[in-house]
């Protein structure tokens, strides 16, 4: 008997160790998430700085 119940307090503390772990995941993730956003949005704004003028905007300082 006591092993059995040593063995549920066992499978008890481990599933709190995961819960914990979920939860540490899902925050990183979801930072990981906010960090690729920011990227994403500074390449295209760099892109945008960075693009060929129009062939009318060339045109114009001929």
């Amino acid at each position: 008997m006591d092993d059995e119940i040593s063995a549920i307090l066992e499978t008890l503390r481990e599933l709190e160790r995961w819960k914990k772990r979920k939860e540490l995941l899902e925050k990183e993730l979801k930072e990981a998430e906010r960090q690729v956003a920011y990227y994403e949005s500074v390449i295209t704004e760099m892109k945008s700085k960075i693009a060929p003028e129009k062939l009318t905007d060339i045109l114009k300082h001929i």
